[in-house]
This record gives structure tokens, sequence and C-alpha cells, in this order.
């Protein structure tokens, strides 16, 4: 096993892991990315429903960190970095649902239209 500089740590969910268990949520996160990559290149909905829900899940879980973690001296780089990278999660999140939501809801309104006529 590499032993890195800094050791590896993860945030979900608004908790921070450490070591083997951060190792374990970055293999959890790479089978997330592996599924919502097929469904988005095989052009399947649930792809992009799985990225957006992902996406918003990142953008709570960043949040829920500092507000968790702001108060803790020992933790404030890491605060200070999840609130750099706040910005960056919310706009690819709203470009996510700009470009999906007529994907999203197309079979709403093809019913919509269905049931007008």
């Amino acid at each position: 096993m590499i032993d890195a500089a800094a050791p590896v740590h993860a945030v979900i969910g608004g908790l921070l892991f450490y070591g083997s268990q951060a190792r374990v949520v970055f293999l959890i996160e790479a089978g997330i990315f592996w599924a919502f990559a097929v469904g988005l290149i095989a052009g399947k909905r649930w792809g992009l429903l799985l990225a957006l829900s992902y996406m918003a899940e990142v953008v709570m879980s960043h949040l829920i960190f500092i507000v968790a973690y702001l108060d803790n001296r020992n933790e404030w780089n890491h605060v200070h970095l999840a609130a750099d990278e706040g910005p960056f999660f919310v706009l690819v999140t709203l470009y996510l649902w700009i470009r999906a939501c007529d994907l999203i809801f197309s079979g709403t309104r093809e019913r919509e239209k269905r049931d007008a006529a």
C-alpha cells in the first residue's frame, strides 16, 4: 500500500471519513459514476435522473459539512475547501437541470397534450 503525505478523506452526507472508510466511500462513488455514465451514454432517462440526484446530494453534503464543522478549528481547512468548491457544484447541478428539463418532463407533457385533445 502506498503511504500518502496527507491521509485520504471523503465527505458524503455531511460526514467526514478517513483512511479505509474513505476508500470504501470512493469505491461506492466510482460505482455511481459508472452507472450514470452508462445511462447517459445509452441516452436513458434514468441516467440523467441519477446524475441529477447525485449532484444534488453533493451540493447538500457540502452544505451540511460546512455548517457542521464551521466551528471546528481542526477542520477549518477542509471547510474552506468545501466552501470554495460549493459554487462550482451548484453551477454543474443547475446546468444539468436546465439541460434535462425537456428530457425528464417530456413524457408528462405528451400525456397532457393527449388528454387535452
